[in-house]
C-alpha cells in the first residue's frame, strides 16, 4: 500500500537483489575502518515533515552520503547500503573484541608465568631456611 504521504507498507517481505551474478566490481571492505566510520557518523531521532507523532531513529542521508559514499544521492538511503555497513560494523566490532580478548588472554599468561616464578623461588627460600633450622613448618 502506498498512501500518499510516500510511504509504502507491505505486508509481507521486500526481497532485493544481491546475487554475485548480477554484480561487478566485488571487493572486500576493511571492516575496522567502517566501524570506525560508524561511531563518527551522527545517529538522530526525527519526525517526517509529513507525519505527526511517528519517531524513527537513524542516520541522515547527507552523514551516511559523506561517510561512506554509497548510494545513488545524497538525499536518499537505501536498505541494502544501510544493512550491510551495519553487517561490517558489527564483523569489524567482533574482530576488535577478539584482538582485546587475546591482549588480555597474553596479560593474564605472563601475569601467571610470573606468579609462579615468584611461588617457586619463595618455596626455595622457605626450603632453605627450614634446611638452614632457621624456621620450623606448622602443620
Amino acid at each position: 500500500e502506498l498512501n500518499q504521504n510516500g510511504n509504502l507498507r507491505i505486508e509481507g517481505t521486500l526481497s532485493t537483489g544481491s546475487s554475485r551474478t548480477i554484480k561487478h566490481d566485488i571487493v572486500p571492505v576493511d571492516t575496522k575502518k567502517v566501524l570506525d566510520q560508524v561511531l563518527s557518523m551522527p545517529v538522530s531521532e526525527w519526525t517526517y515533515n509529513h507525519d505527526k507523532g511517528i519517531r524513527h531513529m537513524g542516520p541522515m542521508s547527507e552523514d551516511f552520503h559523506k561517510t561512506f559514499g554509497l548510494g545513488g544521492s545524497e538525499k536518499q538511503l537505501t536498505t541494502t547500503d544501510i544493512s550491510g555497513v551495519a553487517l561490517a560494523a558489527i564483523q569489524g566490532l567482533n574482530k576488535e573484541k577478539d584482538r582485546e580478548i587475546e591482549a588480555l588472554r597474553k596479560e593474564k599468561d605472563r601475569e601467571i608465568k610470573a606468579l609462579q616464578t615468584e611461588v617457586s623461588q619463595l618455596r626455595a627460600i622457605v626450603q632453605n631456611l627450614v634446611a638452614k633450622g632457621k624456621i620450623a613448618l606448622v602443620e
